[in-house]
């Protein structure tokens, strides 16, 4: 993938509002881990993880998401409505209440 694809791809895993982690499982990721299961304990939230594992670009695409403003090229990395709100410590600290509050707002 070329630049503008990554970014493209990124978009689109966003473009419906709501709760997206990006995580990674190969190598092995204990935060991921961490957000996946925050995602299965609260299936009211309506998260959807992806897994860059799976992508064949998983550096290009980790970089891309590392250069965003407010960003770290660390993962898992969080969004709320197209919006990046960190990683698992802040997906963490937000609770379910503090993530809902930021889907509520579309």
């Amino acid at each position: 993938m070329d630049s503008k694809q990554i970014q493209e791809f990124v978009d689109n895993s966003l473009k419906d509002n709501g709760l997206v982690v990006f995580i990674r499982t190969s190598p092995s990721c204990y935060f991921c881990q961490q957000a996946l299961r925050f995602l299965r304990q609260y299936p009211e939230l309506h998260g959807k993880s992806i897994d860059l594992s799976e992508t064949g670009e998983q550096q290009a695409i980790i970089s891309y998401l590392g250069s965003l403003p407010g960003s770290a090229p660390t993962f898992p990395r969080v969004f709320a409505n197209k919006e990046l709100i960190g990683g698992y410590s802040d997906l963490e600290s937000l609770g379910v209440s503090g993530i809902k509050a930021i889907i509520q707002k579309v």
